[in-house]
């Protein structure tokens, strides 16, 4: 997974924080403890990659069902004493198949539907209070996983 998290190329997307290098103790701790996600910090560098099972969406589908919902809310409970400390980047991910444009005035391509797979997650962080400042959402359509998923970067935020 991680192989494929770095060789992403870039997009109008690409909104991921450098932040900084130094994970505030205790996090990749939480965030592990959480089943059925496969979570790695690759070489103990300053990311956290959260990755959530393969195609948990129907095709075409923009909200995730209510177990994984449940899944996302535990890692922002988790997280919850490490709000201000961290950013949180939501990476929506599609299959190769071809989204219709004419199933949904607003989903042109598999890009607009992996967006707003990542806006739908930074939306339930939102509704559990954690401040859209330290939030991103990107798309990669069927560029990194090829699954109807979703993954996480936690990463160190900046000083304030």
């Amino acid at each position: 997974f991680q192989r494929l998290i770095a060789a992403q190329p870039a997009n109008v997307t690409d909104q991921m924080p450098n932040g900084t290098d130094k994970m505030p103790e205790g996090v990749t701790a939480v965030v592990s403890g959480i089943e059925g996600l496969y979570v790695t910090r690759p070489d103990e560098k300053e990311k956290i990659y959260v990755y959530f099972e393969d195609n948990i969406y129907a095709p075409g589908q923009l909200d995730l069902n209510e177990t994984q919902i449940q899944k996302l809310k535990g890692i922002l409970t988790q997280l919850e004493p490490f709000m201000k400390e961290v950013n949180i980047t939501f990476i929506g991910h599609t299959d190769s198949t071809t989204v219709s444009a004419s199933r949904n005035r607003f989903i042109d391509d598999n890009f607009d539907l992996s967006s707003l797979r990542a806006t739908k997650a930074l939306q339930q962080a939102v509704r559990a209070g954690f401040s859209p400042d330290k939030m991103f959402a990107k798309g990669v359509a069927e560029h990194a996983r090829g699954s109807r998923t979703l993954s996480l970067v936690i990463s160190p935020s900046e000083e304030d």
